[in-house]
């Protein structure tokens, strides 16, 4: 080893935090964002950013059914974001460095189409026919 330099190690725990300060970031600012999209004016965005964290009650966040009750939907809905959002955050997980049209792409033909398959009536069943579904008019029409 005489005579070569060493490389130095590369630290990918700076990249790894970079990914998540990115990711809190459009998370946060997403979420906000639709606050003041959907409120009505600007002070109630406010009061409801404010209620958020001052009429908080943290006895709802360890029951089950206390979550339900807060944000005021069903036990089937519950299941339905709950199992959605474990799908998304498994396949952000499983394809964080590989790209998700490349791994479908390899797959064989039944296996490729079965996803696609999958997912278009997955959207079709909790999009128009889905558990409570009411039809309300599209948010763009409001303008």
């Amino acid at each position: 080893m005489e005579g070569k330099a060493e490389k130095p190690a590369s630290s990918s725990a700076g990249i790894s935090c970079f990914y998540g300060i990115q990711q809190n970031y459009n998370f946060y600012f997403g979420r906000y964002g639709l606050d003041f999209f959907r409120s009505s004016s600007i002070m109630s965005a406010f009061d409801f950013i404010k209620g958020i964290f001052l009429d908080f009650q943290l006895h709802k966040l360890f029951s089950p059914m206390g979550i339900v009750q807060a944000v005021n939907i069903s036990v089937n809905d519950a299941f339905i974001i709950l199992g959605g959002t474990a799908v998304l955050l498994l396949t952000d997980i499983l394809m964080k460095d590989r790209d998700l049209g490349v791994c479908l792409h390899r797959q064989p033909f039944w296996g490729r189409w079965s996803v696609y398959l999958l997912l278009v009536f997955s959207i079709v069943i909790f999009g128009y026919y889905g558990y409570d579904y009411a039809q309300t008019q599209f948010i763009y029409f409001q303008f």
